[in-house]
């Protein structure tokens, strides 16, 4: 992201993130470069909720009984992240703050280890995106429980929220949106929004994202993407304060 900051401001180049970037101010704080001041939003392209996925062995089947089991056995229920610091560690301790439960971190290095010693029943908790875990809960080898969303996945309809179970705070997802370096000129941040709106909402990329890989198409303008990744940096600012979260 320095390269993208310090480029140019003349149209030619421009920067993908994903839901990291909010938590990296506070993760790192000597960031080489300032998100606020050197990088500006051009559009928010798509939000893909987590999913709570627990291990068939688990001894529980619901967000209730999860819940009513790790508050009887403190510090003795775990959940898996794909790293320090991911969407899926934060979003993780963010259950854990807001159910009140005393539940320990195993990290893996990626999603793929994770999600194999899920199925293997070697951890009990993991919360990941969708597109992961859509054909293991189909064959029969994990179970969802909860949608870190306000809304339900449309390619997981029978998944209820974590709004619907009583935790309407438990919101947490990777997404992915477009940046430039701050001094690009409005217009052609304008028209690139625009751009890529457009073919985010056309209905066949709707279509692909919502059905088959569980993730809300959006397409934004630039001051809703720039407020979006404001709201994510405040949240996960606070979580990571509150959890005492860190990259050790």
């Amino acid at each position: 992201m320095d390269a993208v900051a310090k480029a140019a401001p003349d149209g030619h180049t421009f920067a993908v993130v994903i839901a990291a970037y909010a938590a990296n101010t506070t993760l790192y704080p000597k960031l080489p470069y300032d998100p606020k001041k050197d990088l500006t939003g051009v559009s928010l392209m798509g939000v893909s909720p987590l999913v709570a996925a627990v291990a068939m062995n688990a001894p529980f089947k619901t967000t209730a009984e999860l819940v009513a089991y790790a508050r009887a056995n403190p510090g003795k229920l775990s959940f898996a992240s794909s790293g320090n610091g991911s969407a899926a560690h934060l979003t993780s301790e963010l259950m854990r703050l807001i159910t009140k439960t005393d539940m320990v971190h195993v990290p893996y290095k990626g999603a793929s280890p994770a999600l194999a010693d899920l199925m293997g029943g070697q951890v009990p908790l993991f919360l990941d995106p969708p597109p992961n875990l859509i054909q293991p809960a189909k064959a029969g080898k994990i179970r969802l429980i909860g949608v870190a969303s306000d809304k339900r996945v449309p390619a997981l309809p029978d998944v209820p929220t974590f709004a619907e179970q009583g935790y309407p705070g438990l919101v947490g997802s990777t997404w992915a949106a477009m940046l430039a370096p701050s001094g690009v000129p409005r217009d052609i941040v304008q028209r690139m929004s625009e751009e890529v709106t457009r073919i985010i909402r056309s209905p066949e990329v709707t279509q692909r994202l919502e059905q088959s890989m569980g993730t809300f198409a959006e397409g934004s303008s630039p001051q809703e993407c720039d407020a979006f990744i404001t709201a994510e940096t405040a949240k996960w600012a606070k979580v990571i304060q509150e959890a005492k979260v860190t990259l050790e």
